[in-house]
């Protein structure tokens, strides 16, 4: 299990452009991926987990992943992340 946290940047916080973008790169994933905020997570393959946990500006972000292929995957994900949200 590979873990990396991120403080989301985006003025607008994560609308669905931004989270459609990010299910995409999940599904690339091989193994589970789950993103975190405060005590809410859900499933990063599914758009409205992702919605539900309403990420604003300023909001610190987990990201875990897991399965065969995790280290490369999290730097991925990683790097959409930082460049995106």
């Amino acid at each position: 299990m590979t873990r990396f946290t991120f403080t989301a940047k985006d003025m607008v916080g994560v609308h669905a452009r931004i989270a459609g973008n990010l299910v995409r790169e999940a599904l690339k994933c091989s193994g589970d991926v789950l993103i975190r905020k405060g005590e809410r997570q859900g499933n990063a393959k599914l758009i409205f987990h992702v919605m539900t946990l309403n990420i604003q500006a300023g909001d610190c972000v987990e990201i875990t992943v897991s399965g065969d292929r995790e280290q490369e995957e999290a730097a991925m994900l990683r790097e959409f992340c930082e460049k995106y949200m």
